[in-house]
């Protein structure tokens, strides 16, 4: 299991430094700092998914994430570019009220 996952990291890196090359992620972070933010990204949402009953979309919301923090090129997003509802969704509503979150 643990060449596994060294195996699918070096992976990721690889994808993330070619989309890096080609223009396609504007943030130029080093791979594995951004394999290891995706990968906690995926996991609090899914958390956060499963506290609140599966009452978002999981798929639109982590791609939502990913290509914000990639700073993935127009060009090249699925996503709106700003997607506010999607992200309230994830935020309790007395705390993004109560903040003037977003």
């Amino acid at each position: 299991p643990d060449n596994a996952m060294k195996e699918m990291c070096k992976l990721q890196c690889s994808i993330i430094e070619k989309g890096q090359k080609a223009g396609q992620f504007r943030n130029r972070s080093c791979p594995l700092s951004l394999v290891l933010l995706l990968q906690q990204v995926s996991h609090s949402s899914a958390l956060i998914w499963t506290v609140l009953g599966g009452d978002f979309d999981y798929a639109k919301q982590v791609r939502l994430l990913f290509e914000t923090l990639l700073d993935v090129d127009e060009a090249y997003r699925v996503s709106q570019d700003y997607q506010k509802e999607l992200l309230l969704q994830m935020i309790p509503r007395e705390i993004s009220e109560t903040h003037a979150l977003l």
